[in-house]
C-alpha cells in the first residue's frame, strides 16, 4: 500500500492519494460498497435467471463463466451472496451487482 500511495501522490497529489486509501481499505478490507458504481441502464425483462443476466449485462463473457463464478461464490446482489445458478433476480432501480471483489454494476430499469 505504501508503494501505490507514493505513486499515486507522485502523479495526482497527497490528497488524491490519501483518498484512494481510504477507498481501498473501505472497500477491499472492510467489504464496504465502493463510492462510484457505474450505472447501466435495464430494458429487460423484470424477472431474470442471474445466469442470464450476468451474460446479458456482459458481465460475465459466457453462461458456463456466470455458471462458474456464481458456483464459487463470486457473485452478490445487493450485498447477499448468489448460491444457486437457477436463482432469478427481480430487477429493480438501484439493484447493485457485484462480480469478484472488484467490479460492481447498478442497475437502472428502465421501461420494457
Amino acid at each position: 500500500m505504501l508503494l501505490a500511495r507514493t505513486i499515486v501522490r507522485m502523479y495526482h497529489g497527497e490528497a488524491v492519494a490519501i483518498q484512494a486509501e481510504e477507498n481501498f481499505k473501505n472497500v477491499f478490507q472492510q467489504g464496504a460498497l465502493p463510492a462510484h458504481i457505474p450505472v447501466m441502464l435495464w430494458d429487460g425483462d423484470k424477472t431474470i435467471n442471474i445466469i442470464d443476466l450476468l451474460v446479458q449485462l456482459k458481465l460475465q463473457p459466457s453462461k458456463s463463466e456466470a455458471r462458474k463464478m456464481t458456483q464459487n461464490g463470486g457473485i452478490r446482489i445487493n450485498g447477499e451472496k448468489v448460491k444457486d445458478i437457477h436463482d432469478a433476480v427481480h430487477v429493480t432501480d438501484g439493484l447493485i451487482i457485484q462480480v469478484g471483489k472488484r467490479k460492481f454494476i447498478k442497475l437502472q430499469a428502465g421501461e420494457v
